[in-house]
């Protein structure tokens, strides 16, 4: 759409084409950021497409989170009590290398236009050739992300995910039919894309307390993930082109075992430490229990 845009309004005006794109999209980027100030709700309270019971369910379990978390301010975990706890737990690097594979994977994201071409399509087809993947992917991760809230299952569902993109991987590494190909691309970005909000709910679900420690994970995990993206850059050379064997057979083993880590962490979770190994997480588990032990007033 962009490539839609830089062509066809080149020289309107007298302006290029990719001034235009900055400009259109500058354009929706401010009405858009308007409007939703406009129409997200602040508090639960604020929510106009809440019921009054939705409503009062939303504020009963802010209070909830607040007394688990312990909220008090001469209860809380500095940043740097947070940031040990983090590194220190072996939830956290589980879902660092989990994460760090679906971010990998979303490295073709970059290269699609040029897979696409080297597949016969012009520039610009190329361009509107890649609309039905990042549709599908979006669909996708409405969808699963909804059955998966649903089912209260986050484990499964990362499996078959990544065992999606597994074989759609390995698939378009020997394939030699375009529409194979793209088809596969379709389900690969489903997959990936898909996975990246259910992995950080994960770390979220499997690291819940102290809110201070689950904040930083959720941040440790998403930064240092995103790493993954500048190797993963160089696994499309357009010396592979246009089978790109180096990069979907690398993916298909990132993703294999991306399963085999989901599907082997709870077990491994099991084999953690029960008691937490900082001194302040373990003090704030003991204030807490020490409120829990109070009678109700």
């Amino acid at each position: 759409m962009a490539g839609a845009i830089v062509k066809g309004l080149d020289g309107a005006k007298g302006i290029p084409g990719w001034r235009w794109l900055f400009i259109v999209e500058g354009v929706l980027t401010v009405v858009c950021g308007f409007a939703l100030y406009l129409l997200l709700p602040d508090y639960p309270r604020n929510a106009r497409y809440f019921s009054p019971d939705q409503r009062r369910l939303a504020q009963i379990r802010i209070l909830f989170d607040q007394q688990l978390s312990v909220g008090s301010k001469n209860r809380r975990m500095t940043s740097w009590q947070a940031f040990k706890a983090v590194v220190s737990d072996g939830k956290t690097w589980l879902f660092l290398v989990a994460y760090s594979i679906i971010i990998l994977g979303m490295s073709i994201s970059y290269f699609v236009p040029t897979i696409l071409k080297t597949m016969g399509y012009t520039n610009v087809t190329a361009q509107w050739m890649t609309v039905p993947i990042w549709i599908t992917g979006a669909v996708c991760q409405l969808a699963l992300s909804w059955i998966s809230d649903k089912l209260q299952d986050r484990r499964w569902h990362s499996v078959g995910l990544y065992g999606l993109a597994a074989v759609a991987c390995l698939v378009s590494a020997f394939v030699q039919s375009a529409i194979a190909k793209y088809v596969m691309m379709c389900l690969l970005v489903a997959g990936l894309y898909t996975g990246l909000p259910l992995m950080l709910n994960w770390t979220s679900e499997s690291i819940p307390f102290p809110d201070q420690k689950r904040s930083l994970a959720i941040a440790f995990v998403n930064s240092f993930g995103h790493l993954a993206i500048i190797y993963g850059s160089y696994l499309w050379p357009s010396t592979n082109a246009p089978q790109h064997l180096v990069g979907f057979a690398t993916l298909t083993a990132t993703c294999g075992l991306g399963c085999i880590i989901a599907s082997l962490a709870p077990w491994y979770f099991k084999l953690l430490p029960k008691e937490p190994l900082t001194k302040a997480e373990r003090d704030l588990i003991a204030l807490q229990q020490q409120d829990q032990q109070l009678p109700d007033i």
